[in-house]
């Protein structure tokens, strides 16, 4: 039987038929509803001082549909009455920012009243349907869980509100349950993750913060990115917007206006977009440019002074000739010496800078100087806490340098010193480098990290290899000097380690500012 001679019964086409109709339909149901809007659109709201101002906000949100707010207490009656009579749902933020277990478990009476006071306030409105607790917290403890949990336990008793937290965008939540409702997750768009975007559903997530990098403010391509990427449930996951940010695109934009409404009126989502291209994600070259200019003199000391080329390598190669030349006082400037202390200076600049951005994001950062705002002193970023500990680095060698200068006898200048001391340090440049070289490739954070702890293990050891170098000298009193050097440097060193190991509040700061 051929192709054209095949014939089906009748009742077989209309089977057929009937199921391409049914398959239409579903098609056509389908698209529909991936049309359709599933979010909610919320605003996290600022109110300005003047009411009559902040009153006129609260019209154009309800006229593009805005039915959700997240606002801190206090609040002008009048803003309350404005709220209830347009039926806006109200997320109350109490405004604990970065809370470790100490925050809750041991807060004192004035914090409490405080704490009590902003509950209250926004209990007795009756828009108030959830209450945030605290964002960025250290979720990660269950002492941290235990410690919320009888405020929780506080506010439920006295009104019927859902609790919620706030998590940074890399934050990771915990596999055991949480006492709280739901959690919203911060979404901070920048060109550098504007195309791979992606967010992954969890149940306890119900909705986010979009929070656009200052170069994508004016666009609003991210934001569409965003409402692509988040989750889609019946639940319909609401996207807060910073109040500013949505003044200023219906400003700036506006058609933009039918955007939002379709976005809170369940219509065809619709993104008439500015025909404008998204700034190129800027490449940070500072570190890579401040190692070169390091590297650059080293090459113009090397080239300048006979004594430090002739010197370079003796060191390591032959030690002892190299601590005899020093003795004998070959070398009779002080100036390789500081010149490599401050080289060694910069590196560890650029190590610290490095290890901090592998570790950690802005968000763990902000939690750091939160928490410790004495080290925001000279700037609070990853460059600030380089600073630190150049500075840390070079009083170290000061202190060393003149200790060991003050109980040596046969090598107590302390040029002889600085150079014995310093030396050693030209493996650190070599280690920054190395990691240096893993962090532009974006890999390799355990050897970056291993390379800049061993560059301060250096820094810490150069003490003992000098102290150790010098006491061949000092035959007859050998045992005092190694008594009054090393012993008692060990013993500082290891009294400050006990210290950090058992001080729990430096290790909650630093625990919360990884786990960010």
């Amino acid at each position: 039987m051929t192709l054209n001679n095949l014939s089906f019964p009748s009742c077989t086409l209309a089977y057929f038929n009937f199921r391409g109709l049914l398959l239409c339909f579903f098609l056509i149901i389908v698209g529909t509803s991936i049309s359709k809007a599933q979010h909610q659109l919320g605003v996290r709201w600022d109110p300005p001082q003047k009411t009559e101002v902040a009153l006129q906000e609260l019209e154009q949100f309800n006229d593009i549909g805005i039915s959700i707010l997240e606002v801190s207490p206090p609040l002008p009656s009048a803003v309350w009455t404005k709220i209830d009579s347009l039926q806006l749902t109200v997320y109350g933020q109490l405004n604990v920012r970065y809370p470790l277990t100490y925050t809750f478990s041991s807060t004192d009476s004035v914090s409490i009243q405080q704490f009590q006071q902003k509950i209250s306030a926004l209990i007795s409105q009756p828009s108030v349907k959830s209450i945030g607790l605290f964002s960025y917290g250290a979720i990660h403890r269950q002492s941290f869980q235990a410690a919320i949990a009888p405020f929780i336990n506080q506010i439920k008793n006295v009104a019927d509100v859902d609790i919620y937290g706030i998590l940074s965008p890399d934050q990771a939540l915990p596999s055991h349950e949480l006492p709280v409702d739901f959690m919203i997750r911060e979404l901070v768009v920048s060109s550098k993750n504007l195309d791979k975007l992606s967010v992954s559903p969890h149940p306890l997530i119900k909705g986010y913060h979009y929070i656009p990098s200052a170069s994508l403010q004016d666009y609003l391509l991210p934001f569409k990115k965003v409402i692509e990427a988040t989750p889609k449930s019946t639940e319909m996951p609401t996207i807060l917007v910073k109040d500013d940010w949505l003044l200023s695109m219906l400003k700036s934009f506006p058609q933009s206006k039918s955007t939002f409404q379709s976005l809170t009126q369940k219509k065809d989502i619709v993104f008439p977009l500015p025909n404008r291209s998204i700034p190129a994600p800027k490449s940070s070259s500072s570190v890579v440019i401040l190692l070169l200019i390091i590297w650059l003199s080293v090459g113009l000391h090397y080239r300048a002074s006979p004594i430090y080329r002739k010197s370079l390598f003796r060191y390591f190669t032959g030690h002892q000739f190299f601590v005899n030349d020093v003795a004998k006082r070959h070398f009779r400037t002080p100036t390789p010496a500081i010149i490599l202390l401050f080289q060694n200076a910069c590196a560890l600049i650029i190590g610290t800078y490095i290890s901090v951005k592998t570790l950690t994001n802005p968000s763990g950062l902000s939690a750091f100087f939160h928490h410790l705002p004495g080290a925001a002193t000279l700037g609070t970023s990853a460059l600030g806490l380089g600073f630190w500990i150049s500075i840390i680095s070079l009083a170290i060698a000061v202190i060393s340098i003149l200790w060991l200068s003050l109980t040596g006898k046969q090598l107590s200048s302390p040029s002889q010193l600085a150079t014995l001391y310093s030396w050693p340090l030209h493996i650190n440049l070599l280690l920054i480098t190395l990691a240096v070289v893993f962090f532009t490739s974006g890999s390799g954070t355990f050897i970056i990290i291993s390379c800049t702890v061993c560059a301060i293990l250096l820094q810490i050891s150069c003490f003992i290899i000098t102290a150790l170098d010098v006491v061949t000298f000092n035959r007859s009193r050998r045992l005092l000097y190694l008594s009054s050097t090393i012993v008692i440097y060990v013993g500082l060193i290891l009294t400050g380690l006990i210290w950090v190991i058992s001080n729990n509040y430096l290790k909650d700061v630093l625990s919360l500012t990884v786990s960010l």
